[in-house]
């Protein structure tokens, strides 16, 4: 139970954040990618202020297991892995777990959104870190990385890049920027060695730390 915040406004705060309430937002904007043709259609539409978008048919089951890239949401996780991180977030309160609260991999914000809000609702102290390169995905490296080896190259997919100034407003949408929100703006071999200075107790996000031991708790 909520100490200040009523269950029903997370719940409530899950369907909007993943655009689940929104049929439309299945939708996508036609993007450019490597084509220089489609490249110079987009940014002369874009002059008139239009856009194309490719429609899609929404498809709720996998909305909830977040396995479609919706065009209008804060975050692509899904209902159950919000489900999930609020399950966690009580959790680590409940059992008094000592550390702050880290999402790497925060696309627009959403989860981190909501990982404030449940702290927030519990009248919370911990700090939220938030971190992300917001700049995209980087190119893959086999060579360092060779869990790299097989996987696509995202690198140039402006959908997946999100500004920290764009992902700091999407707080402020929902009310949520505060000071226990700190941002973490980089690559995570880089960014993560600040934040591993103290205690993490929950590590949440689809990123995937290259620290040598993968590990942000406790160290």
């Amino acid at each position: 139970m909520l100490s200040v915040m009523p269950s029903d406004y997370l719940e409530l705060l899950k369907l909007v954040l993943t655009g689940f309430i929104y049929p439309e937002s299945s939708n996508q904007p036609v993007r450019a990618g490597k084509n220089v043709l489609r490249r110079a259609l987009i940014n002369l539409l874009r002059k008139y202020r239009l856009a194309l978008v490719r429609l899609h048919p929404f498809d709720p089951e996998k909305r909830k297991i977040g396995r479609d890239w919706p065009g209008l949401a804060y975050t692509m996780v899904g209902i159950k892995r919000l489900d999930n991180v609020q399950f966690a977030i009580e959790t680590v309160l409940a059992e008094n777990i000592p550390g702050d609260v880290v999402e790497c991999g925060v696309w627009r914000g959403g989860c981190a959104i909501f990982m404030r809000a449940v702290l927030r609702g519990h009248g919370s102290e911990r700090q939220l870190w938030v971190a992300d390169s917001f700049a995209g995905m980087p190119k893959p490296d086999i060579d360092r990385y060779p869990a790299d080896k097989g996987g696509p190259d995202l690198s140039s997919n402006d959908y997946l890049s999100v500004s920290l100034a764009d992902v700091k407003a999407n707080f402020e949408r929902f009310g949520l920027l505060d000071e226990q929100v700190g941002f973490l703006k980089g690559w995570f071999s880089e960014t993560t060695r600040c934040a591993r200075r103290g205690e993490v107790g929950l590590h949440g996000g689809r990123g995937r730390p290259r620290l040598p031991d993968r590990r942000l708790a406790g160290v």
